[in-house]
């Protein structure tokens, strides 16, 4: 019997190959990491609904932080597993809604308050209190049980920057050039709170000459941005279709180099490539010189980069073509995805891109 394709349905915008050559790895208590997660999800309800809460189930949002810290301790990585939980919540229900001004003045009280729950001394909530502020002071109790003061600042300032971002983007929800869009979406896709879970997760701190040298804030702002941008890539049908048209790279493109999608998907492969032969080389460049602290937290950005890209494909927060008013389909056709270990791009010269070009600038040679 033979099959037709259903030429009414939704077509991917078809991916080429995507630079990686970073391993993949998975923590080997993922499942249960997993399943705790979701426990605490329906202790906090942080969702708006059954089906809601049936799109959150189907995330695996524990497997995505179970793939970035393979190597960390089992009882704080099923902290990070939360922590996604909540942030979603946060970030999907509260934040992205808030498209009036008075909605985004409650956004900016929100991201405040919530930003000083993280600031001060945690007290457990009462059994009878849910949502997402309850949730955070549940998750701080356990956070600063293992965190020492600096890993603590460092989460902190990481969230601080990623709120002000998600705000930044809300007053301004279509950057006028690359280089303000490529500074915006490397801070609010959310990577610096992400790794922030890094040193937390190994027990070890960096010492802040080699955190805060302008070498490693490099490593660390290309890897978010390429994963932002990854992120862009893989949700693209998803949000044409089924989310509105919210501005990425792949929209960005075509309306500045005034071209197809189908074109524009090219040029930001190949940006993205251009940003993964820079983290390589700034990586394999810098990490002799590098405290044992501080090669565990690169190996950490790496892992994000491949875990961004294994767990997106494959979830139904991208896969899935369904509106969220219904229950997510039960097993979504991933995004056709294939890593090569050769870049599109291969330059190593500077993006034309004034807020990150100076990250080139700390390749010796």
């Amino acid at each position: 019997m033979h099959s037709t394709q259903d030429k009414t349905a939704p077509q991917l915008l078809q991916l080429p190959p995507l630079y990686c050559p970073i391993d993949a790895a998975i923590h080997p208590e993922h499942d249960s990491i997993d399943l705790d997660a979701q426990i605490w999800l329906d202790r906090y309800r942080l969702y708006t609904s059954d089906i809601d809460r049936a799109w959150v189930i189907a995330r695996k949002y524990g497997e995505a932080m179970t793939r970035i810290y393979p190597e960390g301790i089992a009882d704080r990585v099923a902290l990070t597993a939360r922590w996604l939980h909540w942030i979603f919540y946060v970030d999907d229900v509260r934040m992205e809604t808030a498209t009036t001004p008075d909605r985004l003045a409650s956004a900016i009280g929100l991201t405040s308050h919530l930003l000083r729950v993280m600031e001060s001394p945690a007290t457990e909530p009462t059994a009878d209190q849910t949502g997402p502020v309850a949730a955070l002071q549940s998750l701080m109790v356990s956070v600063q049980a293992v965190a020492s003061p600096t890993q603590l600042y460092r989460f902190v300032e990481a969230h601080r920057k990623w709120f002000h971002s998600i705000l930044w983007g809300m007053a301004n929800p279509a950057p006028a050039g690359l280089d303000e869009f490529l500074h915006l979406r490397m801070l609010n896709a959310g990577g610096a709170a992400s790794l922030s879970w890094s040193e937390i997760t190994t027990g070890e701190e960096v010492p802040g000459a080699e955190f805060h040298s302008p070498a490693m804030r490099a490593l660390q702002e290309s890897s978010f941005l390429m994963m932002a941008l990854d992120n862009d890539l893989l949700s693209y049908n998803r949000e044409l279709l089924i989310d509105g048209t919210k501005i990425n790279i792949v929209m960005l493109l075509a309306r500045l180099n005034d071209c197809p999608p189908e074109q524009a998907v090219h040029q930001a492969v190949a940006l993205r490539d251009r940003l993964t032969t820079l983290f390589l080389r700034l990586r394999d460049q810098e990490l002799p010189e590098l405290s044992a602290s501080g090669r565990a937290y690169v190996a950490d950005l790496g892992y994000a980069i491949r875990s961004n890209l294994d767990w997106g494909s494959n979830s139904p927060r991208y896969t899935a073509v369904t509106p969220r008013t219904q229950l997510p389909p039960p097993n979504p056709a991933p995004i056709p995805l294939t890593l090569t270990d050769r870049p599109s791009d291969p330059s190593t010269e500077p993006l034309p891109c004034p807020s990150i070009a100076w990250w080139w600038q700390q390749l010796h040679t």
